[in-house]
């Protein structure tokens, strides 16, 4: 007697073995995918963190800067009187920060905010007390400009000041460098 083939049902060894392969493939090609998609969002989402920190510490200043009087800047620092009367300055100065996985502080390079009281003469702006970091510790500022507008020879009314950032930051094991640049004029009415 001859057995009928046909109602044999089931799969072989070797058809069940090479599903199983095509799965893991798959599985492994989308878990990777999913596993680059993820850190790509990390790095986009720190990035965009560091960028509306610096972007916070501009506007900041410009608020400052707009309603103040007095500007004097020698390029690398600007200092003047705010509308409380302050004394104010903005300074690129090393700092000592805690970072993590790192027992001692380190000098990191930050942009600092001196307030030096009222109607007080400019200070020493590094170093100082009264300096504080306008920028989170990830950041290290590497340079700062200020420029200012020039109107034919007098003062001008409504002065206006260039301000241009350099920062960098490591995301990933990955230096990451930032430029940065906003103009503020000064409030016409004082």
């Amino acid at each position: 007697m001859i057995k009928d083939l046909k109602h044999n049902k089931g799969f072989t060894l070797v058809e069940i073995m090479v599903a199983v392969s095509i799965f893991v493939i798959v599985a492994f090609i989308v878990t990777s995918s999913l596993l680059a998609i993820l850190d790509a969002s990390r790095r986009a989402n720190k990035i965009r963190l560091i960028i509306d920190n610096m972007n916070f510490a501009l506007d900041s200043m410009t608020t400052k800067l707009k309603f103040g009087t007095d500007y004097d800047t020698d390029g690398s620092s600007l200092s003047f009187t705010d509308r409380e009367e302050h004394t104010l300055a903005y300074c690129l100065s090393n700092v000592k920060i805690k970072r993590k996985g790192v027992s001692e502080p380190v000098n990191n390079q930050s942009l600092l905010k001196c307030d030096f009281g009222k109607n007080q003469p400019v200070g020493n702006c590094g170093g100082n007390p009264s300096c504080e970091s306008i920028v989170t510790d990830e950041i290290t500022v590497t340079d700062l400009r200020f420029a200012e507008s020039l109107c034919g020879g007098s003062r001008c009314p409504n002065r206006e000041i260039i301000i241009l950032v350099k920062a960098e930051t490591m995301i990933k094991n990955s230096l990451t460098k930032l430029n940065f640049q906003t103009a503020v004029s000064q409030s016409i009415s004082q």
